[in-house]
């Protein structure tokens, strides 16, 4: 039994309430409540029909082609739901990998410029001094 499935046992009308309907707010909300459930009914049939529909489709296929070759043909799309991934894991990282050699590209250069500042200021050459927020860099 699944849970919000009308059972075959169950009343029809569940939102006929025992009191008298004097209030029309509560008429109202009966009249809505039997709308809906007519509509949940309505669904339900169009949904046993398209299951129904589609079951009929399913057997003739199965018939037509064979379970071999539909079962071969189910592990060719597996693999490509799974070469496709592959590729779009691949694409992540080679992004990623971008972005790492884009920053270690920045920080070479920093330290190359670092490194002939330090020499510069051992050698009592004043050419290449940095600012205090470039050596902080």
């Amino acid at each position: 039994d699944q849970e919000g499935v009308e059972d075959e046992g169950e009343p029809d009308d569940l939102c006929e309430l025992p009191s008298d309907s004097a209030n029309p707010e509560l008429r109202k909300a009966e009249l809505e409540c039997e709308l809906l459930q007519e509509e949940i009914r309505q669904k339900e049939e169009v949904h046993m029909a398209t299951l129904s529909q589609w079951v009929e489709e399913f057997n003739t296929l199965m018939n037509d082609i064979g379970r071999h070759i539909i079962e071969r043909a189910q592990g060719y799309y597996d693999s490509v739901a799974l070469w496709q991934q592959a590729i779009q894991d691949f694409a992540r990282q080679q992004e990623e990998a971008d972005a790492v050699n884009s920053q270690l590209d920045v920080l070479v250069r920093d330290l190359a410029r670092v490194e002939a500042a330090y020499e510069a200021s051992l050698l009592g050459g004043g050419a290449a001094e940095l600012s205090e927020e470039e050596w902080r860099r």
